[in-house]
């Protein structure tokens, strides 16, 4: 198997420290941060991601939620569950079906819900 590039491990490293809770929601947002710009990059809409994107708790859960917003972003993958798919994709993914979309947003859901630590 081939061996992960750094920034690939960084943002697993991320995605598995946030999910374990380890570190103040401070530390493990700046790691995000860092992970997300290094396995991308530093163009205008990725900083925009990570400038409104950081780690923080509601309730009993605490993982990946908007600043402003006081909402999770697991929250957001489940109310998009019951969108049907934009005519913007089927234009753009012509082979994508109506099954494959809600297929690919159910996922969604429990991906952003195993990044939360409870």
């Amino acid at each position: 198997m081939p061996k992960a590039s750094i920034p690939h491990k960084m943002m697993l490293d991320a995605l598995s420290s946030i999910s374990e809770a380890a570190g103040s929601d401070k530390q493990l947002s700046a790691q995000f941060r860092a992970a997300v710009v290094a396995f991308t990059s530093e163009t205008p809409d990725n900083m925009n991601c990570v400038d409104r994107i950081h780690v923080g708790s509601m309730g009993d859960a605490r993982g990946l939620k908007f600043r402003e917003a006081d909402l999770m972003l697991s929250e957001v993958a489940h109310a998009l569950e019951a969108v049907p798919m934009p005519e913007e994709l089927c234009r753009s993914l012509p082979e994508l079906s109506e099954a494959d979309w809600y297929a690919f947003l159910r996922l969604s859901t429990p991906l952003y819900l195993a990044l939360e630590a409870t």
